[in-house]
């Protein structure tokens, strides 16, 4: 009974985790003298614009070369999700191997 009391504390973790990186990206992206709006465009608003399309190992720009410009706002929204379905799948499946589950989750970030 007292473990179910305590479903809070890997939320919080992982709260505080992703505060800390947040804190960390910002800082290491003001240390160029930009602003925190500019800092925050760079890091968790480029993915969703796609807007540097050069030749990389992932499939972004090649599926973006392959669309048409009017479906490309809907595509940016089907591959971010597809990516985040991917991870919570293997998240929820994968849950008893963590090493494993890391590199699967690395290799689809990779991908994507």
């Amino acid at each position: 009974d007292n473990d179910a009391q305590r479903w809070w504390l890997p939320a919080l973790a992982a709260i505080a985790w992703l505060a800390l990186l947040f804190g960390v990206s910002i800082a290491l992206l003001r240390r160029d003298g930009s602003s925190v709006a500019v800092a925050v465009n760079a890091v968790y608003v480029f993915p969703f614009r796609v807007a540097d399309l050069q030749p990389n190992v992932g499939l972004f720009w090649y599926f973006f070369t392959q669309i048409f410009e009017r479906f490309r706002s809907f595509f940016v929204i089907v591959v971010q999700l597809q990516a985040l379905v991917c991870s919570i799948v293997m998240a929820v499946r994968l849950h008893q191997w963590p090493e494993f589950l890391a590199a699967a989750l690395l290799a689809v970030y990779g991908i994507f």
